[in-house]
Order: structure tokens, then C-alpha cells, then sequence
């Protein structure tokens, strides 16, 4: 080939290359498109306040750099609770997010219409209250600057000096009065802003699909893989308390215990055919070890004030911010200031002093303050902290010359400013297996279940214990005629119960139910069973021995007898132990003399009377015991 054309080759070879380097350059920095993945729900751990929802999914991962998008999740999420796991050699995760997808805006009826237009009369009405106590403010600034009535040179008389004063404090009466008049209607205002929101946002369900969340994975790969992966996140509307069946068919054998847990949700997704976890854990508290401040001493100080280090307990997926706005110039709270999730209808008004709190969705980080007269802000949250928002006059709308005068002579003028109207837009039996850790017990159901996200409980099998028991049957017949049975539990920690509800069932028959509370118990488990009227008790009077007696050495006397009648009717042996008293003498001029049984067991300090009794199937005892009591004759004794 000559050189000319060599050259012309070259040449051409080179522009050639020039023209596609900068195409290949930018296809390769192009954002790669977001790719959608289904997961399905295959475990949750529920707490006593939340739960862990686990999904699993596979994925077909290209190589290089691909973002994922797991779609058709709740959109009540922790964010800060969201996990991705993945065990594959050579994909790294270079970043795990969660946002809401809302849908779009459904159309909207005359009913929708009649609503927003309530809303912006509402909003008008705002704004000219919010106008009304900005005069207020700078009325009362007039009234408070010309308090030297006359001036220095010229004073007044005492007729005129009277009429000034009377003026300023009818005024500034009249101005503080109308403050509280339009907080009260600001605040109603509010409620009844929040109540037609609550219709929007209700009619509006109707219509469409609640919004979702989604998890957004970025991933790395080498080479193209298929491959499992696993989501994990916190919901807040999930509980499990646990109930018990307790039944007793015979004294002689174990107790039935039969454990279950009534399980409901409401996170926003239907669990379905899932393996179910119990956990005896609260995710909401705080793990953090608490530490001792440094006790400083010195004259007149005080022992320092140890604060528990425990979580604030706030609804997943929001957060609490609180604030307060002023005026950017002379820092005057600011009444009735509109506070908005910016985006959203989420919102409220400052109070009095210009407070406000607020629940903000944690995926949100922008508020939006706007008040009559000045600039609206959008301010970003400060994590932690009080939002301090000061607000500056506007500069480029509508002005309204108010005029004021006070009692004197200075007069003044302020410049309002009337804020246009902004509307923000809408929002769119069973095995189980039994994990103790260090803090918690989790009880794992093997067999999976179905919990709709309806807020219904649902009843799951725990397990079902033979719990070994003392049985005492126990009777004060003074008190009541009626004959007792608990049921005394040893070592009742390694059944793993917590406080619940009890449904007692003795001998075939429901006896009622009562609660369990493990938290005051000792190291044996008492459980009350209710009468047995299998055992019958009577008490009576002697009527023989009960008499009032005559004077003897300057003292009355008095004497009682009883007598207790036990009878076993059941087809098994009993235990019973009954208690009655005898009076105690409150002072050495009182005598009580007292005739007990040697079966009985007799405390004198308190009066107690015990006897423990054996009863065999159909056996019957009577127990009698009496007593005299001597006392000055002025005194006045009552034994009945």
C-alpha cells in the first residue's frame, strides 16, 4: 500500500476510534436501571410489642454493579431496623435503603371537591386569625413603649392620668383575652382540619392501595450468579401474650398446664404459612448497660440523680420532633404557626408559646413552617435536638397598614404582610422447640401459620406441661363457710411462664380464670383453685357455754365456745388446714383465758388458732376450742 494511503488509513482509523471511545465512556457511566425482586414472607419472630418479620428471595445477579428493588413490602418498616443478608463469594453489598412508594393520587369525586374546599375556607380563616394576633402583638409592643403618659415635660392631671391607665389596662386585658380566644379557635381550627383530612385519607383508601415500602440493595459481582437472599425488618403493630389452661381432673396427679399465646398483627401484610417465633423479648428497650455519674460533693450539693439508660418508646417508622418558632427579630413566640411534614398533611400548630410536637415519618427529614406575614421555611430536622425556627418577615407580598395610637399622643405604624395561600399536595397442637438465651426465652412453633393483617388473635399451641403440684385445701369458717384449694408449684422457672391470663378448670368444671403474676413470685408458684365444695365446713355456737357471766372481785366476765364440723366427701384423701382466732388482750386490765385442743396449734401474741388435718376419703373431724374473758365492769367488751 503506498504511504498516502496508509496515512489516509490511519487518519481514518483514528477519527473512527475517537468517535466511539466517548460512547463507550458514557455507556459505562450510565446508572444501571433499577431491577425489581419478589420475596416472599418465610419466618417472623413476634415479640411481646413488635415483631421480626424474615423474607427470603432469589435473585438472578448480573456482573458488575446492579441496584435491586424488593417491592410490595409494608410500608411500616423500620428503617433502621432493615437487614440483608447474602452468602455468595464474590458479590459484595455496597449500600441497603428502605423508602415508601405511594400511589398516585386516585380521581377525585364532588365529595373530594366539597372537602378541599372546606380546607381552604379553613385555611382563609387561619390566616386572618393569625393576622389578628399579629396586630395584637404590635398593639400591645404601642401600649407597652408609651406607658410615660404626657411625656417629661407635660404631665398629666390626675383625672387624665386615671382615664390613661384605665385605657392600657382595658386594652391590654382586651388585647391578652383575644389571645386565648384565638388559640382556642386556632386550635379548633386544627381539629377540625384534622378531621377532614382523616375523611380525604379515608375516602381515599377506598379507592386505592395503601402505600408500600421497598428495600433498594446495591450489589457488586464479578461474574453472573443466582443466588438466595434474605430480608429482615422491625413492624410495630404485632403482639403475642401468652394464656394458660389449668387443668386439675385429680388431686392425687400432676397438674394440666396447658400453654398457648393469642398472636395478632396489623403490620400492613398478610403472614402466611409462616414459621412462627416467640420471643419473650421487647426490640423497643434499650441494651445499653447503665453508668454512674461522678458523685462530686461540696457545700450544700446533693446526691446526683441516676436516670435509667431505657429507650424512648415511639412508634416504628416515626420519629418525635419538637421545636419551637419565633419571630427572627425581637424572638416573640409565634401563635398558631402552621408546622407540615413537607409533602404531607402530616402537621400541626404551635401553641401559646410557640411550641410544637410533632410525629414525623422517619423517612422524612424536611418540615415546612409558614405563619401570616412571613417568608415560609423549609427547614432540615435536627436529630435529637429541639428545633429552633425563627421566622423572617416577608419581603414581596401584599402590605396592610394597621394604625395604632396609645393614650399620650406617640403614634405608630406597623406594616402586616399577608402571605399567599399555599396548599401543599396530598399524600398519596403443636411441636416446639424451646431457645433459652442470656435474657430472653423464644419458644420456635414447627408447624407454620396463618396471621392476617387484621388485628384478630389468633390462638397458637404452645406446649402443654404435667406440672408436679402440693395440693392444700385451706378454710377460715369464721369468714366464710366455703372450703379452699391451691396448688403449690416448685421450681416453676423451668417451665418458662411469664404474667398471662389463667383459665381454670377443676374436676371437669370451669371455675373462672384469673391472672399469673410471676413478677412478686418466690421460688414456689402458688395458683389459687377456687372452692371444693367437695369438702364441706360448718361453724357454730355453743350456745350452752356463750353467756355473759356476773361480777366477780370487781370484774365481768364473758365466755365463748365454737364448734367446727369438717367433712371429706370426695373419693380421695385431703389436706386441709383450717384457721380460726381467739382475742387477744390489749391491755393488763383485760384477761383472756383461753381453752384450745392439743391438736391445735396456738399462737397467743396473735390469737391464731391452726389445725392441720388429714382427711381420708369420706372421714369427718370436730374440732372445738373456747375462751373466758374477765374485765373491769365499767368497761364495755362486745364478743359478737
Amino acid at each position: 500500500m503506498p504511504n498516502s494511503q496508509q496515512s489516509i488509513f490511519r487518519l481514518f482509523s483514528f477519527l473512527l476510534l475517537l468517535s466511539i471511545l466517548p460512547t463507550t465512556s458514557f455507556a459505562n457511566n450510565a446508572e444501571p436501571p433499577e431491577l425489581p425482586a419478589k420475596s416472599k414472607i418465610t419466618a417472623v419472630t413476634v415479640y411481646l410489642q413488635g415483631a421480626q418479620v424474615n423474607r427470603t428471595a432469589k435473585v438472578n445477579i448480573p456482573a458488575g454493579r446492579n441496584t435491586f428493588v424488593f417491592t410490595g413490602l409494608t410500608a411500616k418498616a423500620d428503617p433502621l431496623s432493615v437487614q440483608f443478608s447474602l452468602n455468595e463469594p464474590g458479590v459484595n453489598v455496597l449500600s441497603v435503603s428502605h423508602r415508601i412508594n405511594y400511589d398516585e393520587k386516585a380521581q377525585e369525586d364532588d365529595r373530594d371537591r366539597q372537602i378541599r374546599k372546606s380546607l381552604k375556607i379553613l385555611e382563609t380563616r387561619e390566616r386572618r386569625l393569625q393576622t389578628e394576633a399579629a396586630i395584637g402583638k404590635e398593639e400591645e409592643a404601642i401600649l407597652k413603649a408609651n406607658r410615660n403618659f404626657g411625656g417629661e415635660q407635660n404631665g398629666l392631671d390626675p383625672t387624665q392620668l386615671e382615664q390613661a391607665v384605665a385605657y392600657h389596662r382595658q386594652r391590654l386585658t382586651d388585647i391578652r383575652m383575644n389571645y386565648l380566644v384565638i388559640q382556642d379557635s386556632l386550635a379548633a381550627i386544627n381539629d377540625r382540619r384534622k378531621d377532614l383530612l382523616r375523611q380525604l385519607s379515608e375516602r381515599g383508601l377506598e379507592r386505592q392501595r395503601p402505600a408500600t415500602g421497598e428495600i433498594v440493595v446495591e450489589v457488586e459481582s464479578k461474574t453472573a450468579v443466582t443466588t438466595e437472599v434474605g430480608l429482615a425488618y422491625l413492624v410495630p403493630d404485632a403482639s403475642w401474650e401468652p394464656t394458660y389452661d389449668v387443668r386439675v381432673d385429680d388431686i392425687s396427679r400432676p397438674i394440666d398446664l396447658r400453654y398457648r399465646a393469642r398472636v395478632n398483627q396489623q403490620s400492613g401484610e398478610d403472614w402466611e404459612q409462616v414459621k412462627i417465633t416467640l420471643s419473650t423479648g421487647d426490640p423497643r428497650l434499650s441494651a445499653s448497660a447503665p453508668e454512674l455519674p461522678v458523685w462530686r460533693l461540696g457545700n450544700g450539693t446533693r446526691p446526683p440523680t441516676y436516670v435509667p439508660t431505657t429507650a424512648k418508646k415511639t412508634q416504628y417508622g416515626f420519629k418525635e420532633v419538637t421545636g419551637v418558632v419565633t419571630d427572627g427579630d425581637n424572638n416573640e413566640a409565634l401563635i398558631g404557626a402552621s408546622v407540615l411534614v413537607e409533602g404531607m398533611e402530616i402537621g400541626t400548630i404551635t401553641d401559646i408559646n410557640g411550641n410544637f410536637t410533632l410525629q414525623v415519618p422517619t423517612d422524612r427529614q424536611k418540615l415546612e413552617i409558614s405563619y401570616v406575614g412571613y417568608d415560609t421555611q423549609v427547614i432540615l430536622i435536627k436529630p435529637g435536638q429541639v428545633q429552633d425556627i425563627r421566622m423572617n418577615e416577608g419581603t414581596t407580598l401584599d402590605e396592610v397598614v394597621v394604625t395604632g395610637r396609645s393614650a399620650g399622643a406617640v403614634r405608630s405604624n406597623m406594616v402586616q404582610r399577608r402571605r399567599e395561600s399555599r396548599t401543599p399536595p396530598p399524600p398519596p397442637p403443636v411441636p416446639v422447640q424451646v431457645e433459652r438465651r442470656a435474657t430472653t426465652v423464644a419458644f420456635v412453633i414447627e408447624l407454620p401459620y396463618d396471621v392476617p393483617s387484621d388485628g384478630e388473635s389468633r390462638t397458637v399451641e404452645v406446649r402443654n406441661y404435667s406440672v408436679p403440684a402440693t395440693f392444700q385445701h385451706f378454710a377460715v369458717p369464721k369468714l366464710q363457710p366455703e372450703v379452699y384449694l391451691t396448688a403449690a408449684v416448685a421450681n416453676w422457672e423451668h417451665y418458662d411462664l411469664i404474667s398471662g391470663e389463667l383459665q381454670l378448670f377443676f374436676e371437669g368444671t370451669y371455675l373462672g380464670s384469673s391472672q399469673l403474676d410471676v413478677s412478686n413470685t418466690s421460688d414456689t408458684l402458688t395458683l389459687s383453685l377456687g372452692r371444693d365444695p367437695g369438702v364441706i365446713i360448718s361453724r357454730k355456737t355453743d350456745e350452752s357455754v356463750n353467756k355473759r357471766g356476773g361480777f366477780f372481785a370487781g370484774k365481768a366476765n364473758q365466755s365463748r365456745a365454737y364448734l367446727i364440723e369438717v367433712r371429706n366427701s370426695k373419693a380421695q384423701p385431703v389436706n386441709l388446714l383450717v384457721t380460726d382466732q381467739i382475742p387477744v388482750a390489749a391491755n393488763k386490765e383485760v384477761d383472756v383465758e383461753a381453752e384450745v385442743p392439743k391438736t391445735a396449734d396456738y399462737n397467743e401474741r396473735t390469737g391464731l388458732l391452726k389445725w392441720s388435718l388429714d382427711l381420708p376419703p369420706g372421714g369427718s373431724e370436730k374440732l372445738r376450742f373456747s375462751y373466758e374473758v374477765k374485765y373491769p365492769k365499767d368497761y364495755r367488751i362486745r364478743l359478737d
